[in-house]
């Protein structure tokens, strides 16, 4: 048998195996939606979501969209008539939301954004391109997260206030909120100081200090500090208070026992 008898023999048994695996493919026009960003957003809703990389031992959201699309064993036929598929009717209207939603405020121009987008504007989806498509439930999750985050900081930076006035005494009762070393070098001499924050409702406060007091506290303490305001600050948009010269006044340990960091 010469070589072109042999490649025409070849594409002739794909060609049966192709329509093998069609006949027994189960017929369930009413709920396998040739489009799969329904089914995406409904398999993640009754199974959560569980990237690639993260799937150990449970299959990822792609392989159950995978096995919900055109899996033959009887768990993807369970999967699609009793798992997933009271979900997708709701998943197709929410789906309309998401591809909005990503479409008007998902940025970046990498390779990532720019080809779930023209998958998002396309009517249908092709298998290959399963993977980005089932990504779309996480990319808007994440991008709702973040808008949250920002409005949660806005807010925060909204309604903070300084504390006292610049160059007077003031005291400052809140938790501990962060606790950092500082090494600092003056010629051949190393020494460690202490950066402290302290939120106290809308005030947040910040000092170094080398005091013996800032090394034996923690994260979560509730504390009493007395000091004179430095400067009036601002860190992303948040306002701060600096004190010069902090004493402790008073401390509350936290029953939580954070470590310091």
């Amino acid at each position: 048998m010469g070589r072109q008898a042999r490649v025409l023999q070849r594409r002739r048994s794909r060609r049966r195996t192709r329509r093998v695996h069609r006949r027994a493919r189960p017929k369930l026009r009413g709920v396998l939606p040739r489009d799969r960003r329904p089914v995406a957003r409904a398999i993640s809703r009754s199974h959560g979501w569980v990237s690639a990389s993260a799937a150990y031992d449970r299959p990822s959201t792609r392989t159950l969209v995978s096995a919900y699309l055109f899996g033959n064993t009887p768990a993807d036929v369970e999967l699609r008539r009793e798992a997933a598929a009271p979900e997708i009717p709701s998943a197709s209207e929410k789906v309309k939301e998401i591809i909005h939603a990503l479409l008007e405020g998902l940025e970046g121009d990498g390779d990532y954004v720019t080809n779930l987008k023209a998958l998002l504007r396309a009517r249908y989806t092709e298998g290959q391109h399963l993977g980005i498509v089932v990504s779309a439930v996480a990319a808007y999750e994440r991008m709702v997260g973040d808008l949250v985050r920002k409005e949660v900081q806005a807010k925060a930076q909204a309604e903070s206030e300084y504390a006292g006035t610049v160059g007077e005494k003031t005291e400052v009762t809140g938790k501990v909120a962060r606790l950092q070393p500082v090494e600092n070098t003056f010629g051949y001499t190393t020494t460690t100081s202490m950066l402290v924050i302290i939120e106290a409702g809308t005030t947040v406060a910040k000092m170094f200090t080398a005091a013996a007091w800032a090394f034996g506290i923690e994260r979560g303490d509730e504390i009493t500090v007395a000091g004179t305001v430095k400067a009036h600050e601002e860190y992303n948009g948040v306002k701060q208070t600096a004190l010069a010269r902090p004493k402790l006044v008073s401390r509350t340990a936290s029953s939580v026992g954070l470590v310091a960091v």
